[in-house]
C-alpha cells in the first residue's frame, strides 16, 4: 500500500503546470496552477523561444481574486499590469512564459501573429 502511494505522489509530482492557448477567446488558460496566473513574461523570437530576442514585456496580476485567463485580444488585461508593455507586431513569433511549479522551469506557450493580425498558436515541444 505505502508503495502504491509513494509511486502515485512521484508520478503527480512529474508533471509541471499546463497552460494552454484557447482560440475561441483568443486567450491563455491556466489549466492546473492552483494560484492562477500571476504572472507572464512575453518575448519575441525568431525560431527558438528559449533563444528569444532582447525586447520583452512583463505582465503582473493586479487583481485580488484568482485569475485563470490571459488574454490576448488587448495584450492588457484588466486584472493585469504591464512594465514594460509591449503589443502584437505582425509576422512575428511570441514565447508567453508562466512560472512553472518548484524546481521545475518555466512553461512556454508560443503564439505567432500573422500579416493579418490574427493570432494563432504555433507549437513548441522544447523544454518542458
Amino acid at each position: 500500500m505505502l508503495v502504491l502511494l509513494v509511486t502515485a505522489a512521484n508520478a503527480q509530482s512529474g508533471h509541471n503546470y499546463k497552460y494552454q492557448y484557447k482560440a475561441s477567446c483568443k486567450c491563455i488558460i491556466s489549466k492546473d496552477n492552483p494560484a492562477g496566473i500571476e504572472q507572464v513574461s512575453v518575448f519575441p523570437y525568431k525560431t527558438d523561444p528559449d533563444v528569444h530576442e532582447h525586447n520583452c514585456g512583463f505582465f503582473g496580476k493586479t487583481a485580488k481574486t484568482k485569475v485563470d485567463t490571459f488574454s490576448l485580444k488587448d495584450f492588457s488585461p484588466n486584472n493585469f499590469s504591464c512594465y514594460p508593455c509591449m503589443g502584437f507586431q505582425p509576422n512575428t513569433k511570441y514565447a508567453f512564459c508562466f512560472p512553472g511549479k518548484d524546481d521545475f522551469s518555466s512553461v512556454t506557450v508560443c503564439i505567432v501573429v500573422d500579416e493579418k493580425g490574427e493570432i494563432k498558436e504555433e507549437k513548441y515541444t522544447g523544454s518542458k
